[in-house]
C-alpha cells in the first residue's frame, strides 16, 4: 500500500513511512499486496527486508521504536517493532528467507535467512502466487514472479509447487479459507495437490483446523469452499465426523439432494442470512447423524426419526447432538459457549413445538431454548427448509413457520427465567423456607407464571408464597 491509498490506517501510513527512513531495500508482501488488488482495506502489513543481517536490522530499528526478536516454529526470521503508533502487537518485518524441507509436515523444515536472498528467492517460498507479490517501498514497483496478479484478476487459486503442501498441509486449508473469503477457485493443478496431499492434514494441530474452519465458515462462500474441501477430501480428514454424509443417499420425500449437498446448500442460505458462527458450524452438523440413525419404514423410504418399533433407535438430532460434542472438544479450541450453543442447535434443529400455536407453547419453547439462542434455532430452521430445494421463504406453504417465529417474538418479553420473577429467595426465605426447599418454590411459581404472566405481580406472587408456607408448617 503507498501513500496515496487514503482508506489506509493512519498506522498503516506510518508503518511504511518507517521503513523509507531506515533505507533498506523493503518491500511489502503478501495479504496485504493480495487485498489491495481486490479492492479490500487490507488489515495488517507485512515487511520483508533484503541484504541486512539481523544484527543490523535490530540495531537500525531501533531508532523507530523497542524491538523484539520473531520467530517461527522457534526459528529466528525478523523482528516485531512496537512504537506509539503501531498496533498492540506491532508490525512485523522479516528478512529475506527461504525454507528448506526436512520432511513432511508444517514443522519439518530449516529456515535459511541471508543477506545475499533476493525477493524473488522469498516469495518462492510461500504458497499461493496470489502470496507472493511483493511491491518496492520506494520505487513503488510490483515484483511478481508467479504473475500473482493476474491470478487475482481472473480469482484463480494457483499453488506454487507441490512442495507447498507437502511441507506444510495446513496451506490447503487456507487456500479453502480463500475460496471461501474471496470466492478464488483452485486451477487443475492446485486441485490435484490438495487432493493428493488432503490426508496430510490429519496430523496438523487440532487448534489449527479450528481456526482455519472458523475463518473458512465466516466467509461469505463458505459453502462453496465446503463443496471443493469435499471434492478434494481435505473435508473428510479435517472434520472426519463428516466422513459419512459425502454421498449418502437420503431417499427421504423430504428430499431430493445427498446428505453432503443439502448440508451445503444450507450453509449457503446461512452465509446469505449473514448467521452467527454458531448457526453457520451448527448449519455444518446438523445432520450429522443421519447415517447412524436411518432406518427403512413399510413406505420403502428411509426415515431418520426414532424407529418406534425399535426400543434402542435414536433420533438423527440426538446422535448428531453426539457426534458434534465429540467433534467440538476434538477441536479442543471451540469457546464453551460457542461449543454448546452448537451443540443444543443440532439437538433442537428438528422442534415440534409449533405443531400448535399458541402464545403457552411459544414461552416452554423460549424458555427451553434460550433467549440467546431461540432466533438462531428459527434462522437454522429457515435455512434447513430452504436447503431442502424448496425455495426461498415467502410463500403460502410457509405461513405457518412466519406465524411461529412471530409468535415466538411477540412473547419474548414476558417472564420466563427466575430472575425475571416479581419475588426472590429472600422472600422465600423470610417465610421459612430453606436450602433446596427455596429453589424448588420459585420453579414451581415461575410454572405457574410462565402459564399466565399476569400473576408475575409482587403481591399475587408474594400471597402463593405465604399459602405454601402456611401448608408448610401445619
Amino acid at each position: 500500500m503507498t501513500d496515496q491509498h487514503t482508506a489506509e490506517d493512519e498506522w498503516q501510513r506510518r508503518a511504511v513511512a518507517a521503513m523509507r527512513r531506515i533505507g533498506l531495500e523493503t518491500y511489502e508482501v503478501g495479504g496485504c499486496i493480495r487485498d489491495e488488488l481486490l479492492g479490500k482495506p487490507p488489515k495488517d502489513v507485512d515487511f520483508v527486508v533484503c541484504g541486512v543481517s539481523y544484527g543490523d536490522l535490530e540495531r537500525i530499528l531501533e531508532l523507530e521504536g523497542r524491538v523484539t526478536p520473531n520467530a517461527v516454529g522457534g526459528r529466528l526470521v525478523g523482528c516485531r517493532l512496537l512504537a506509539d503508533w503501531t498496533p498492540d502487537e506491532g508490525i512485523e518485518i522479516s528478512l529475506a528467507r527461504i525454507e528448506v524441507s526436512i520432511s513432511s509436515g508444517r514443522a519439518n523444515f530449516d529456515v535459511v535467512t541471508d543477506p545475499s536472498l533476493s525477493i524473488h528467492a522469498d516469495l518462492g517460498r510461500r504458497d499461493f502466487t496470489i502470496n507472493a507479490i511483493a511491491r518496492n517501498i520506494e520505487t513503488g514497483e510490483l515484483v511478481d514472479p508467479f504473475n500473482g496478479v493476474g491470478d487475482i484478476a481472473t480469482r484463480t487459486l494457483r499453488v506454487i509447487g507441490p512442495e507447498s503442501f507437502s511441507d506444510d498441509p495446513s496451506r490447503i486449508l487456507r487456500g479453502l479459507v480463500r475460496v471461501a473469503k474471496d470466492r478464488f477457485f483452485p486451477d487443475n493443478r492446485t486441485s490435484d495437490y490438495m487432493r493428493l496431499y488432503a490426508p496430510e492434514i490429519a496430523v496438523e494441530p487440532q487448534e489449527q483446523v479450528f481456526m482455519e474452519f472458523e475463518r473458512l465458515l465466516a466467509g461469505p462462500y463458505a459453502a462453496e469452499a465446503l463443496r471443493i474441501a469435499a471434492a478434494t477430501g481435505a473435508l473428510q480428514v479435517a472434520l472426519p465426523e463428516l466422513a459419512p454424509i459425502i454421498g449418502f443417499e437420503q431417499e427421504s420425500r423430504y428430499h431430493d439432494l445427498t446428505c453432503d449437498r443439502h448440508t451445503f446448500r444450507v450453509m449457503e442460505e446461512a452465509c446469505w442470512s449473514d448467521a452467527s458462527m454458531r448457526v453457520r458450524w451448527a448449519a455444518l452438523f446438523h445432520d450429522v447423524g443421519k447415517p447412524a440413525s436411518v432406518w427403512r419404514g413399510a413406505d420403502g423410504r428411509l426415515h431418520y426419526y426414532r424407529n418406534p418399533e425399535d426400543p434402542e433407535s435414536r433420533s438423527h438430532e440426538e446422535i448428531g447432538a453426539e457426534i458434534t460434542r465429540a467433534a467440538m472438544n476434538r477441536l479442543q479450541q471451540p469457546p464453551n459457549d460457542l461449543r454448546d450453543d452448537v451443540i443444543k442447535l443440532v439437538a433442537e434443529h428438528m422442534f415440534t413445538d409449533d405443531r400448535k400455536l399458541t402464545p403457552l407453547r411459544a414461552r416452554r419453547f423460549i424458555q427451553r431454548i434460550g433467549r440467546d439462542l431461540v432466533f438462531d434455532l428459527l434462522l437454522l430452521r429457515r435455512c434447513d427448509r430452504a436447503g431442502k430445494g424448496y425455495g426461498p421463504l415467502g410463500g403460502a406453504d410457509d405461513a405457518h413457520l412466519i406465524a411461529w417465529e412471530n409468535l415466538v417474538d411477540q412473547e419474548l418479553r414476558q417472564p420466563l427465567f427466575i430472575p425475571e420473577l416479581a419475588v426472590n429467595g429472600n422472600d422465600a426465605l423470610a417465610r421459612g423456607f430453606v436450602g433446596v426447599e427455596i429453589g424448588a418454590l420459585l420453579q414451581d411459581i415461575l410454572r405457574l407464571v410462565v402459564d399466565n404472566p399476569d400473576l408475575n405481580s409482587r403481591d399475587r406472587l408474594l400471597s402463593i408464597m405465604d399459602r405454601r408456607s402456611d401448608r408448610k408448617q401445619t
